[in-house]
């Protein structure tokens, strides 16, 4: 029953998890490595429900095999915090210092691997039938029991690590005012909260390990591992939901460039004219300003370059002309236009192709004017403009008396 119920929220936990990676990878990549860590997790706790409870003996060894990957979900939720806090997406050389663990593991699990898939599985169904020729066996250079421990260990570290990297947003809460404190304090209380949910599993695997090495035979030692895994099963799946229902989280923390902060310092002083209360209140409005001016740059760029008129126009194309990280261009999307990409896009096509219609009338070739507006299809131009109008093209023309066009 409970390896059932494991299997069930593992697999939501991974479509979650491939949900949260496509919806989410335009604009903030640092969610493939959130990604990455909840399908590990979600796999490993698999696993140990498998071992601890019984189950399919394929998956099992298929999970077995598969192990040393789980030294990665570590690091992978430590980069996350990291790209979070520093606001982007980067992997330097050294980072490859943080994957010593699992390469680690992997050459130690080389015999095991080796094996045929017949012997593995031999091997992984004898460890669910027996748990104490787990304790005693050998398949690395030491007892295979030592893993559990090593990842619970690593994990801990890991999320010390994390919350010293979230510890540099008290610095900069501090000289920040209005919209974008607001943003900081928000995304630093989510994954905040992220972070302790991963430390609560982690000191429960804790406590499932010391059980395991106890007494696993005794019945109250199998109820309380019993509960224990329930509990973990459920705050697996609360991190995605949690932020499925926080969307905003995603954006990351944005802050002000360093070059428009020292304009609005060498504009101020040339002036002269701006006391003490004055600088106060522009300082207050600083990020109010720089992301109403980004919003009205991206008005007028897409206004005058018509970029949606190309079927792959997309927020990288914004992020190209204007070298600003995609969470920025998102942030002032919804949050000062309060208009997403898509429904932008839209509105701008169908825009245009009213124009061509004004002018062409009844004569417009409905199949050319979907490409020459942007859209990849005609089926979509048509869903797009009948969801805008109410009506159809031809009967929009119609409606608005341009039978002949060219008025």
């Amino acid at each position: 029953m409970i390896t059932t119920l494991m299997f069930f929220f593992s697999a939501i936990n991974i479509v979650l998890s491939v949900i949260l990676l496509i919806y989410n990878w335009r604009f903030n990549k640092n969610i493939f490595f959130f990604a990455a860590f909840l399908v590990l997790i979600s796999m490993e706790s698999l696993m140990v429900s498998i071992f601890s409870f019984g189950g399919n003996s394929d998956v099992y060894t298929i999970l077995v095999i598969l192990s040393p990957l789980f030294f990665l979900k570590a690091p992978m939720i430590y980069f996350f915090a990291r790209g979070m806090v520093d606001d982007k997406f980067y992997f330097r050389t050294r980072d490859y210092l943080h994957f010593i663990p699992f390469f680690f593991h992997l050459l130690a699990n080389l015999p095991f691997l080796f094996y045929s898939y017949e012997v593995q599985h031999s091997i992984a169904a004898a460890f669910i039938q027996n748990h104490e020729l787990f304790r005693e066996a050998r398949l690395s250079f030491y007892p295979i029991g030592w893993n559990n421990t090593a990842r619970t260990l690593q994990m801990l570290i890991y999320l010390i690590l994390s919350f010293l990297v979230l510890k540099r947003t008290k610095f900069k809460i501090v000289r920040m005012k209005g919209q974008l404190k607001f943003q900081y304090i928000y995304t630093k209380n989510k994954l905040t909260f992220i972070l302790f949910i991963i430390l609560a599993i982690s000191v429960l695997s804790v406590a499932l390990d010391f059980l395991f090495i106890s007494n696993v035979n005794n019945i109250h030692v199998q109820n309380t591992m019993n509960i224990i895994i329930h509990l973990m099963m459920y705050a697996y799946c609360i991190i995605p939901v949690y932020i499925i229902m926080n969307p905003k989280f995603l954006y990351g923390l944005p802050h002000l460039e360093t070059h428009y902060l020292s304009s609005l310092s060498q504009k101020a002083a040339s002036q002269d004219e701006i006391n003490s209360e004055n600088i106060e209140q522009s300082n207050t409005n600083n990020d109010i300003d720089y992301y109403l001016n980004l919003a009205n740059k991206i008005m007028q760029y897409i206004d005058n370059e018509r970029p949606y008129l190309s079927p792959k126009f997309s927020i990288n194309d914004i992020h190209s002309h204007f070298n600003v990280s995609p969470q920025y261009i998102f942030y002032c999307l919804h949050e000062v236009l309060h208009i997403s990409l898509d429904e932008l896009k839209n509105e701008k096509r169908i825009s245009y192709a009213k124009n061509i219609l004004r002018a062409e009338g009844v004569d417009t070739n409905i199949e050319l004017l979907s490409k020459r507006a942007g859209f990849n299809s005609k089926s979509t131009f048509l869903q797009a403009f009948k969801k805008d109008t109410g009506l159809t093209p031809h009967q929009w023309v119609k409606n608005n008396n341009l039978d002949g066009g060219g008025r």
